[in-house]
């Protein structure tokens, strides 16, 4: 699926079957990067948890009910099926530089209708 990083907590899905556009914001760019079909959720919550500085508990929280976003909009592959896992991210930002935002799903918006701006 394309995927797009606009900053430290700010990204974009493309959904090439329908057009859909998504906006991924909050701690939700942070999980996106994670996402690979083999890091455990354990692994993950805690990585962001000390990444952007929530508690863990709460990101456990906010990670499962992002995944039931992405499940409901068609966005997320079932264990074992990614084909192209999403690679992990470079470096870790610090809790006092981007603190813990709960992730957002935010549809933005279709493709198809992008011709018809002109």
């Amino acid at each position: 699926m394309p995927f797009k990083e606009f900053g430290p907590q700010e990204g974009m899905l493309l959904d090439l079957a329908n057009g859909e556009y998504y906006g991924l914001a909050g701690a939700a760019l942070a999980i996106w990067k994670r996402l690979d079909g083999r890091t455990t959720r354990e692994a993950i919550c805690t990585a962001v948890a000390a990444a952007l500085g929530g508690t863990e508990a709460r990101v456990a929280k906010d990670f499962d009910a992002f995944l039931r976003q992405l499940r409901s909009a068609g966005l997320l592959a079932e264990p074992g099926t990614l084909a192209d896992p999403v690679p992990a991210p470079r470096r870790a930002r610090t809790a006092a530089a981007q603190p813990y935002r709960a992730p957002r799903l935010e549809k933005r918006g279709n493709l198809k209708y992008l011709g018809q701006l002109d």
